[in-house]
């Protein structure tokens, strides 16, 4: 049971959306700043509290925590691996058009928020 609680925890929606929230007053464009909190450090957290828990407190089942949280962020580092590349090429693309639409320079391209 265990499991389950902590794969919702890990996935569930809240921190993007948090991290798109607190990304709001960046000069960033609406879809820099999804990118953003989709791919935010969660995992590195999750290791971070559950070694803390288990250093504070009496956990029967402490090597499945780990074993868990484990899996799921190895999960989320592979999902990401393979996400990354396309998602930041996607953006590029867009910033290059968005640049080039008033002057016809992609030059401008990283001064461009889209």
């Amino acid at each position: 049971m265990v499991g389950s609680g902590l794969g919702v925890d890990i996935f569930d929606g809240d921190p993007p959306l948090e991290r798109l929230a607190w990304a709001t007053g960046w000069k960033t464009g609406p879809r820099e700043r999804s990118v953003i909190a989709i791919f935010g450090v969660r995992g590195i957290g999750t290791l971070f509290y559950i070694a803390y828990a288990l250093q504070e407190g009496a956990f029967a089942e402490g090597q499945r925590l780990w074993a868990i949280a484990g899996l799921i962020v190895t999960g989320s580092i592979i999902l990401h691996g393979i996400s990354a590349t396309p998602v930041m090429a996607f953006l590029d693309k867009r910033r290059n058009k968005a640049a080039a639409e008033p002057t016809g320079d992609e030059g401008n391209a990283p001064t461009i928020a889209v």
